[in-house]
């Protein structure tokens, strides 16, 4: 999918390449964190610039506070977060990754007066 070979994934931080269409969008060597991915024929969304396959990334620009779909081509791996929280539902989901093997753990909510 990315010239990296290694599957582009969420949560992974990524920088948008320079590319006729990235440029054209002002995005071009931008850093952004991978929030998601579809299929465009089914969802109907369309992406900056050409889809090598029907699939397409959502990458998240924090410096314009901005979502875009991409192709994987146009985007490289900087890093992947070794631990993450994500919330989901009101409970708060912790991700740890060590050499590619993910562990997740609920963390339980504790009033904010509470210590222990």
């Amino acid at each position: 999918m990315n010239d990296n070979t290694v599957p582009l994934a969420f949560g992974d931080n990524v920088r948008v390449k320079e590319t006729a269409d990235m440029l054209h969008e002002g995005i071009a060597g931008l850093e952004a964190v991978v929030h998601g991915f579809t299929t465009p024929s089914v969802t109907g969304m369309e992406p900056i610039g050409a889809l090598q396959d029907d699939f397409a990334l959502n990458v998240y620009v924090t410096s314009l506070q901005k979502d875009y779909w991409l192709d994987p081509s146009n985007i490289e791996l900087i890093s992947r977060p070794e631990t993450m929280e994500i919330k989901v539902a009101g409970k708060t989901i912790r991700v740890t990754q060590k050499d590619g093997v993910y562990k997740e753990e609920i963390i339980e909510e504790r009033p904010w007066w509470r210590f222990w």
